[in-house]
């Protein structure tokens, strides 16, 4: 896992596409910064790669459930019935959304 130091630089570095990271290095990212920017900027992210591999491993089901789960979980958020380390942002469940696309992409390649 990086020092705070690399991990700073991993987040400022813009040639390190970040949208590409899978769930697992970018929840070990967000396990490591406090910083309320980070945090929201790697949750956005973080969703749309648990997203991507889950559909691209499961496939249009996985796609059709994905939707209303995301919304489901910002309403919950966003009511105060979850709390996280981040707020209810709408930008998650877009997030979730690019990822569906993306592992449909790759369910059927």
């Amino acid at each position: 896992m990086p020092d705070a130091a690399a991990l700073a630089r991993v987040l400022r570095d813009d040639s390190v596409p970040l949208d590409k990271m899978s769930h697992a290095d970018l929840y070990m990212l967000r396990a490591r910064t406090t910083d309320p920017a980070e945090q929201a900027r790697l949750a956005r992210l973080e969703h749309q790669a648990f997203s991507r591999e889950a559909t691209a491993e499961r496939g249009p089901l996985m796609a059709a459930a994905i939707p209303p789960a995301a919304m489901a979980y910002w309403l919950m958020k966003k009511s105060g019935a979850v709390k996280s380390r981040t707020p209810a942002d709408f930008g998650q469940v877009t997030g979730a959304l690019t990822g569906v696309g993306e592992g449909l992409r790759d369910y059927y390649k």
